[in-house]
């Protein structure tokens, strides 16, 4: 019986910074659709969910990767 050897799981920080960059330029798109501004509020909203949206993205490809 043959061993099979896992690699560990390791995505490219650069993924997901062009993640993020591009949820933030769709953010800004849909607030200037619909005339609002990115008041300081918004913004940490913004910061926030994108961190999440990030971060699940983020073990989904990890999962991916080991699987």
């Amino acid at each position: 019986m043959e061993k099979k050897f896992l690699k560990s799981a390791t995505v490219k920080p650069s993924v997901v910074k062009t993640l993020k960059e591009k949820m933030i330029v769709v953010v800004h798109k849909v607030l200037k659709d619909n005339k609002a501004e990115l008041t300081d509020k918004i913004q940490k909203v913004v910061n926030k969910s994108i961190k999440k949206i990030v971060k699940k993205t983020d073990k989904q490809i990890k999962k991916a990767l080991t699987n």
